[in-house]
């Protein structure tokens, strides 16, 4: 789903990028905030560019927004202004109050309470109404609803914050590992995509129950993010002067494989597939 947003966002990008380069910068933020809003309450009629079957966790008209001022931040970085040092202070402070905040709704929301003990778990009857009500219409994440903007722009706000006043200790604790992960951002979320899906082809038959061992789950976890670092150091399969001409040719064969694998693959109104 999202490999398929993003392919779909940089189709759009030389367009946005001849829109930053004339002035319009508004032109192109209005444009992104009102297809978003749009998508709000009509989401059946904005649903661009089109409409796919089975694509219900990135959706286009809502996610763009999030890409889109970013990438307009991005382009006039420079217009930006620099916060002093107090003044970098008192933000993490406002924007960690903030993110307390949002740790308390987040509990609310998603209540452990399977694990907790037996006196606590007792919830308010009209609790799962609220959680409801947070989670469809204010911190949906197909939707990108305005919670969502919200919370995405405290947390990454308090997080930038954060690293900024300590980056000192941080760059000589966790530098080796950031570092690398933010270099090479688009190359570790591509692989991060693919060392998921093939983590959950391994474990399959093991038919572990849902969330599986808490040991097993953070073993996995710190092996995945240690292997990301280990292929972006070495850009793994990332293309390079020698191999440019071969990844350039890489769209047309994998159409061809494509088109072989749905000759062989039975589509979905085959009958063996739509009965119960």
């Amino acid at each position: 789903d999202v490999m398929l947003l993003y392919t779909a966002l940089f189709l759009f990008v030389p367009l946005a990028f001849v829109l930053l380069e004339r002035g319009k910068m508004w032109t192109l933020l209005i444009v992104s905030w009102v297809l978003w809003g749009l998508f709000q309450v009509f989401p059946d009629y904005v649903s661009l560019p089109w409409f796919i079957a089975g694509n219900y966790l990135f959706d286009f008209s809502a996610w763009q927004v999030l890409f889109f001022t970013g990438l307009v931040l991005g382009y006039h970085h420079s217009r930006i202004p620099t916060l002093a040092h107090r003044q970098t202070r008192l933000a993490l402070i406002l924007t960690g109050v903030a993110m307390a905040v949002l740790v308390a709704v987040f509990f609310i929301v998603e209540a452990p309470i399977v694990t907790m003990p037996a006196q606590l778990a007792m919830e308010n009857p009209a609790l799962p109404d609220v959680r409801s009500f947070l989670q469809d219409y204010v911190f949906s994440k197909v939707s990108l609803r305005p919670g969502r903007l919200v919370a995405s722009a405290i947390t990454f706000s308090f997080l930038f914050f954060l690293v900024t006043v300590f980056w000192c200790p941080v760059r000589r604790i966790m530098g080796w590992l950031l570092l690398p992960l933010g270099q090479h951002a688009l190359y570790a979320y591509t692989a991060h995509i693919l060392i998921a899906a093939l983590i959950a082809i391994a474990l399959a038959p093991l038919n572990l129950a849902y969330p599986g061992p808490q040991w097993l789950n953070a073993l996995i976890q710190i092996a995945s993010v240690l292997g990301i670092w280990f292929l972006g150091q070495r850009q793994f399969l990332s293309p390079n002067p020698k191999t440019q001409r071969v990844w350039n040719a890489m769209p047309a064969a994998i159409a061809v494989v494509v088109l072989v694998g749905m000759y062989w693959i039975p589509p979905p109104t085959h009958p063996g597939l739509s009965a119960p």
